[in-house]
């Protein structure tokens, strides 16, 4: 095989050096320049259960493409869409795009309906932020969610009973107007919040419909039958159509939380200690615990051996939050010398 000649192999390499330099040249993928969004919800107020859709106006794009956008929707600041969109801009023109309330969704989730968003009346921000192939842009509307106008009755009031609950017992729980009348068909959802060890909805929290109350207002519901043998902290959202939604929280409790002394009983500043928690018996992992004041803000969570532990690196008394799944809230009060 006879080799390249030389002075081809010179013009093969001044060939690849100018594609090269070429390409080095040339702007990167650009974004679509656009002057604006102009955000509407439509309609601009709905009746609690209804849905609405969020109109995004793309004002005078400076060029003419299929473009990814990332577009996020918050409610009240609440993250209920965020997924990227193909948009068709073209130059100089405006370009409406539309997502309704029930093709949100952020994560694979429609937060929105599913934590009952659309009952909850009142005038709610709706925000959306465009990113992607355009430039960042955001823009706001109001949404407000009303019953018939000044009909008082179609504000839902909870009353759950016995208001302290044992973990294995029926619960009633009676739904009334804000006149004090009984209300029926009115649906009751209970959602256990305390797995995330937040205290506060989450998407993926275990929860389940009570049956609809009837001509008194009552529907009756038990935890460890219908949804979670678990203690803690339960919501309660009672909701209709035309209805604006209420919201409670109960909690079983296994009792208080048993509270040792510090070891060392006297700690001095920048020294440990640890304070062990126990359900009376035996030690608990998983305790939470908290200091926030004066200036100081510690947080701690005991082990398998059920200790807290802390170091305070200034002189006073400080209060200790104390949590735990299943119990009572319990604080501890501990003085650090100097």
């Amino acid at each position: 095989m006879n080799p390249t000649p030389k002075p081809l192999r010179n013009l093969f390499f001044c060939a690849t050096l100018f594609l090269i330099a070429i390409s080095l040249a040339l702007p990167a993928s650009a974004e679509v320049g656009i002057d604006r969004i102009s955000v509407s919800a439509n309609p601009s107020e709905i009746k609690p259960g209804e849905s609405f859709t969020v109109n995004i106006t793309f004002k005078d794009a400076d060029d003419s493409d299929n473009v990814n956008v990332r577009i996020i929707i918050e409610v009240d600041g609440t993250v209920v869409h965020n997924k990227t969109h193909d948009i068709d801009l073209r130059n100089g023109n405006d370009t409406s795009f539309s997502i309704a309330s029930g093709d949100f969704r952020s994560r694979g989730d429609n937060i929105y309906n599913e934590n009952l968003m659309n009952y909850e009346c009142g005038e709610h921000d709706v925000k959306v932020k465009v990113s992607g192939d355009v430039n960042d842009k955001e823009d706001s509307d109001t949404l407000t969610i009303t019953p018939d106008p000044d009909n008082d009755e179609h504000i839902l009031n909870i009353e759950v009973d016995p208001s302290n609950p044992v973990l294995d017992e029926d619960l009633t729980v009676t739904v009334k107007d804000d006149n004090g009348d009984p209300v029926k068909s009115i649906k009751v959802k209970f959602t256990w919040v305390d797995d995330n060890k937040k205290d506060v909805w989450e998407v993926d929290d275990p929860s389940e419909e009570a049956g609809a109350t009837d001509n008194d207002g009552e529907t009756t519901f038990n935890i460890v039958d219908d949804l979670k043998e678990e203690y803690g902290k339960y919501q309660v959202d009672a909701y209709k159509t035309n209805y604006c939604k209420d919201t409670t929280t109960i909690s079983f409790s296994e009792g208080e939380l048993t509270i040792g002394n510090p070891d060392p009983a006297n700690p001095v500043v920048g020294q440990q200690f640890r304070i062990l928690v126990t359900d009376g018996t035996n030690p608990l992992s998983g305790v939470r615990a908290s200091i926030n004041e004066l200036g100081v803000r510690l947080s701690s969570t005991s082990g398998s051996d059920g200790y807290l532990k802390f170091t305070i690196n200034q002189e006073g008394t400080f209060t200790i939050f104390i949590n735990a799944s299943g119990y009572d809230e319990t604080q501890k009060a501990v003085t650090v010398s100097a």
